[in-house]
């Protein structure tokens, strides 16, 4: 299916960022879900997981509420330290980073989004497959968006 890819001009729209964030998505969604099978009796998970996912929503949150100028910088800071626990320091670092990067927060996702909807396609026409062997088909054509990703891998678009 690469050679598919291979023969056609692509614009390759994503860059370096977005394969930073499609490789952070990867790694959290692998950790969690090997986690997931080794869930507590009690079904508690490990705080630091739910503080990424409230950390993951937070910034959703607070990009569009900085970018709208409905919330200050320092209320953004404090946001994060208090619904995120994250230090001050790191969500310091963070607000800036949203502020000199509009939308990124919002696109990561939207792109986990659609790689998950994209697993659950596979695992749908690959019932007996292994998720290293998503994991190393999907990495396997580089930086491309998600419906050429869709294409390479053989999946019918599920919209």
């Amino acid at each position: 299916m690469a050679t598919w890819l291979g023969r056609h001009d692509l614009d390759h729209t994503l860059g370096d960022r977005s394969q930073e964030a499609l490789d952070a998505t990867i790694a959290e969604t692998r950790k969690l879900e090997t986690q997931l099978e080794s869930v507590t009796p009690t079904g508690e998970t490990d705080s630091i997981d739910r503080n990424l996912v409230l950390w993951r929503a937070v910034r959703i949150v607070l990009d569009v509420r900085l970018h709208t100028r409905e919330m200050a910088f320092e209320d953004a800071v404090e946001m994060l330290v208090d619904v995120a626990k994250l230090e001050r320091p790191n969500a310091l670092a963070e607000i800036k980073r949203y502020c000199q990067s509009a939308t990124q927060p919002m696109s990561y996702a939207v792109g986990k989004r659609e790689i998950q909807r994209l697993k659950s396609d596979w695992n749908t026409a690959n019932p007996s497959g292994k998720l290293s062997d998503f994991y190393n088909q999907l990495l396997s054509f580089g930086t491309i968006p998600v419906e050429l990703l869709r294409r390479g891998m053989g999946l019918a678009d599920s919209n």
